[in-house]
Formats: structure tokens, C-alpha cells, sequence
């Protein structure tokens, strides 16, 4: 019988690994899905939104699967580029987004190395079990902040 037991967790294991690695973090699927919102997955199993403003704009989002633990607090990223650049920030536009950053409540500017491309985004680091509504409100203030920083510092719609 322990080794029924053993045999089924060992199974059920590898297959929660398997489905996770296959298409990312069940529990983000499951609620975007039944949510109708339309995603794609990146290559890091990650899930990206393009999402549309009210103003006609667009922004891209994701939302990382790979998850975070301090004690026993789960996290996972969501975050939005605004920013573009080649070797350093430039000063006004790091003063900027740090000013920005204080005053969110959720949230802050960070910079990154993501497919080969140098970007300032603004991310949330949250719980990583949310409720559907909370994980729809986290995305929404992602993307109107990220939009909002695109916009005034470039004034293009191509992130």
C-alpha cells in the first residue's frame, strides 16, 4: 500500500512539473482563460498579454509562471516594459521613473535584460494564488502605468 501511495505521488508530481513547464503556471491559465483573455506564451513559459487602452493604444504584459518564495509568502512578477535603451538608463529618465515609483502604491520601475533587449518596466510582485479580480486589477494598473511612462517619455506605442 506505501508503495501505491509513493507510486502516486510520484506520478502526479511529474505530471504537475510537466504541465508546468509545458505551458506555464496552471493557476494563471485556468483564470485567464476563464476570463476569455487571449495570451501567448513566451519561451521562458511565461504568459504574454497585449492588452489595449481606452485610448486606442496597446500594451504588452506579462506575467511570469516561474514564482518566488520568502518564508512561506509565494510571489510571481507582473510587469510591463515603457522604456527602451542601449547601454544606461539616461539620468533624467532614471530620476523619472524613480519619482514615479514613490508614488505607487503597488509597485515600482525596474530595469532588465529581456530578449536581448535593454528595458525600464514598471512590475508588481504579488501573491502568487490571487483571486481572478485582484490578478485583473494588478494587470490593469501594470499596464495603465507602463502605457502612461511609454507615452511621456517617448510618446511611441511600440511596447
Amino acid at each position: 500500500m506505501k508503495r501505491l501511495i509513493l507510486a502516486i505521488i510520484i506520478l502526479f508530481t511529474a505530471n504537475s512539473l510537466i504541465s508546468a513547464q509545458e505551458g506555464g503556471d496552471e493557476r494563471i491559465r485556468r483564470q485567464l482563460e476563464g476570463r476569455g483573455l487571449k495570451f501567448s506564451m513566451t519561451t521562458t513559459n511565461d504568459f504574454k498579454m497585449q492588452y489595449e487602452t481606452t485610448d486606442g493604444r496597446t500594451q504588452l504584459i506579462f506575467i511570469n509562471s516561474k514564482t518566488e518564495k520568502y518564508k512561506n509568502f509565494e510571489v510571481r512578477e507582473i510587469w510591463s516594459p515603457a522604456y527602451k535603451f542601449t547601454d544606461q538608463v539616461p539620468a533624467i529618465v532614471a530620476n523619472r521613473l524613480l519619482s514615479n515609483s514613490y508614488d505607487k502604491i503597488l509597485g515600482g520601475w525596474q530595469t532588465h535584460t529581456f530578449g536581448g533587449s535593454k528595458l525600464a518596466s514598471f512590475a508588481v510582485k504579488a501573491a502568487a494564488e490571487l483571486e481572478v479580480e485582484d490578478l485583473i486589477n494588478i494587470i490593469e494598473s501594470v499596464v495603465k502605468t507602463a502605457d502612461a511612462m511609454e507615452k511621456e517619455l517617448s510618446g511611441a506605442d511600440d511596447l
